[in-house]
C-alpha cells in the first residue's frame, strides 16, 4: 500500500504546483487526494509520503519539460522561426522531435543526461529530418544549384559527409546550420 501512498502524493504535489497559476483556481482538498487511494489512506500518510518525496528529489520539483523547452526555443531564436516559415513546419519538426524523445525514453541511459541536452538532441534531429523529407525544401535559402530528388530514406540513410557530399546534403547544412548553432549555443551544448 506504501506504492498507493506514494502515487497520491507525487499527483498532490503535481497539483499544487501547477494549481498555482492554471485555471481553473479552485480549491482541491486533501480529502479529494485521499479518495484516490484504493485503500484507507489517512491524512498523515498523505503528509508523509509529500514529505518523502520532496526529500527525495532535494526539494527541486521545477524541472523544465521538453515543450517548455521547445517552446523557449522557438521563441528566443530567429534562425527556427526561419526554418518554420514552410506551411505546418512547426507540426512536422515537433512531431519528429517527440518521435526522438519517445524513443530515447526506452534507453536505461536516459537518466544520465540532462532534459535540455535530450531534447535539443531530439529537436536538432527532428530539424534535420523535416528538411531532407521535404520535396521542394521551402526553407532552403542557399544559392546552390539543386536537384531536389533524393528519397527521404536515401537521405536519412546516407552518411552525411563521408565522401563527397552531394548538393542536397551541402543544401540542407547550409540550410540547418545556423540554427542548430543558435541551438547549441543557447543551451551551452559542444559538438561531439
Amino acid at each position: 500500500m506504501v506504492v498507493w501512498d506514494y502515487a497520491v502524493a507525487a499527483i498532490a504535489l503535481a497539483v499544487k504546483i501547477h494549481r498555482d497559476f492554471l485555471p481553473p483556481l479552485k480549491p482541491i482538498y486533501a480529502r479529494h487526494f485521499l479518495a484516490l487511494a484504493p485503500h484507507d489512506m489517512c491524512f498523515d500518510d498523505l503528509e508523509l509520503a509529500q514529505r518523502d518525496l520532496l526529500e527525495y528529489f532535494s526539494y527541486d520539483l521545477g524541472m523544465p519539460t521538453p515543450q517548455a523547452l521547445l517552446d523557449e526555443l522557438r521563441l528566443a531564436l530567429p534562425t527556427l522561426r526561419h526554418v518554420l516559415e514552410a506551411e505546418h513546419a512547426w507540426e512536422d519538426i515537433l512531431s519528429e522531435t517527440w518521435e526522438q524523445l519517445l524513443a530515447a525514453a526506452h534507453s536505461p541511459d536516459l537518466l544520465r543526461f540532462p532534459v535540455s541536452l535530450l531534447t535539443a538532441t531530439a529537436l536538432i534531429e527532428g530539424i534535420t529530418r523535416v528538411v531532407c523529407s521535404s520535396a521542394e525544401y521551402p526553407s532552403c535559402t542557399c544559392d546552390c544549384p539543386v536537384e531536389h530528388s533524393a528519397s527521404r530514406e536515401a537521405l536519412l540513410e546516407a552518411p552525411f559527409l563521408e565522401d563527397k557530399p552531394t548538393n542536397t546534403e551541402l543544401c540542407i547544412l547550409r540550410t540547418t546550420s545556423g540554427v542548430l548553432k543558435d541551438i547549441q549555443a543557447v543551451l551551452g551544448l559542444s559538438v561531439v
